[in-house]
Protein backbone atom coordinates (compact mmCIF):
# COMPACT_ATOMS: atom_id res chain seq x y z
CA UNK A 1 0.00 0.00 0.00
CA UNK A 2 0.87 3.47 -0.54
CA UNK A 3 -0.29 6.62 0.35
CA UNK A 4 -1.37 9.27 -2.84
CA UNK A 5 -2.71 12.40 -3.56
CA UNK A 6 -5.48 12.56 -6.07
CA UNK A 7 -4.72 15.13 -9.06
CA UNK A 8 -7.35 16.81 -11.14
CA UNK A 9 -6.93 19.37 -14.12
CA UNK A 10 -9.98 21.04 -13.03
CA UNK A 11 -8.40 24.26 -11.44
CA UNK A 12 -11.58 26.34 -11.50
CA UNK A 13 -11.32 26.94 -7.76
CA UNK A 14 -8.15 25.49 -5.67
CA UNK A 15 -9.17 26.10 -2.36
CA UNK A 16 -6.02 26.23 0.84
CA UNK A 17 -6.67 22.78 1.29
CA UNK A 18 -5.64 21.85 -2.31
CA UNK A 19 -2.24 22.70 -3.81
CA UNK A 20 -1.66 24.14 -7.54
CA UNK A 21 0.38 21.97 -9.61
CA UNK A 22 1.47 24.55 -12.89
CA UNK A 23 2.25 22.74 -16.06
CA UNK A 24 5.49 24.34 -16.43
CA UNK A 25 6.92 23.59 -13.05
CA UNK A 26 5.86 19.78 -12.55
CA UNK A 27 5.90 18.80 -16.36
CA UNK A 28 2.50 17.89 -16.59
CA UNK A 29 0.61 18.27 -19.28
CA UNK A 30 -2.01 20.48 -18.29
CA UNK A 31 -2.23 22.75 -15.08
CA UNK A 32 -4.04 20.77 -12.19
CA UNK A 33 -4.13 20.54 -8.55
CA UNK A 34 -3.93 18.06 -5.94
CA UNK A 35 -6.52 17.28 -3.61
CA UNK A 36 -5.26 16.79 0.14
CA UNK A 37 -8.81 16.76 1.50
CA UNK A 38 -8.88 13.34 -0.47
CA UNK A 39 -5.82 11.37 0.31
CA UNK A 40 -6.17 7.47 0.60
CA UNK A 41 -4.05 4.73 0.54
CA UNK A 42 -3.92 2.15 -2.88
CA UNK A 43 -2.20 -0.57 -3.76
CA UNK A 44 1.13 -0.28 -5.47
CA UNK A 45 0.62 -1.92 -8.13
CA UNK A 46 -2.47 0.29 -9.18
CA UNK A 47 0.37 3.07 -9.52
CA UNK A 48 0.57 4.34 -13.30
CA UNK A 49 3.66 5.76 -14.62
CA UNK A 50 5.44 9.19 -13.69
CA UNK A 51 3.73 12.29 -15.46
CA UNK A 52 5.12 14.72 -13.47
CA UNK A 53 7.45 15.97 -10.66
CA UNK A 54 6.65 18.71 -8.21
CA UNK A 55 9.52 20.70 -6.99
CA UNK A 56 10.29 21.62 -3.33
CA UNK A 57 8.13 24.59 -3.23
CA UNK A 58 4.98 23.01 -4.55
CA UNK A 59 5.64 20.20 -1.94
CA UNK A 60 5.75 22.21 0.80
CA UNK A 61 2.66 23.82 -0.14
CA UNK A 62 1.31 20.43 -0.35
CA UNK A 63 2.74 19.39 2.64
CA UNK A 64 0.92 22.22 4.60
CA UNK A 65 -2.48 21.70 2.65
CA UNK A 66 -2.30 18.06 3.78
CA UNK A 67 -1.74 19.03 7.32
CA UNK A 68 -4.74 21.75 6.69
CA UNK A 69 -7.20 19.01 5.82
CA UNK A 70 -6.41 16.46 8.57
CA UNK A 71 -6.50 19.60 10.95
CA UNK A 72 -2.98 19.86 12.30
CA UNK A 73 -1.86 23.22 10.97
CA UNK A 74 -3.27 26.06 12.14
CA UNK A 75 -4.11 29.25 9.71
CA UNK A 76 -4.07 32.71 11.22
CA UNK A 77 -7.46 33.09 11.41
CA UNK A 78 -7.88 29.67 13.80
CA UNK A 79 -4.82 30.97 15.65
CA UNK A 80 -6.57 33.85 16.71
CA UNK A 81 -9.49 32.04 18.36
CA UNK A 82 -7.39 30.02 20.43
Amino acid sequence: MVTVVPVTSNTDRVFPFQTLLPAHETGLRNDSKAQAEQVRSIAVERLGAVLGIAPAGVMAHLDDALRLAEGTLRTQASAENW
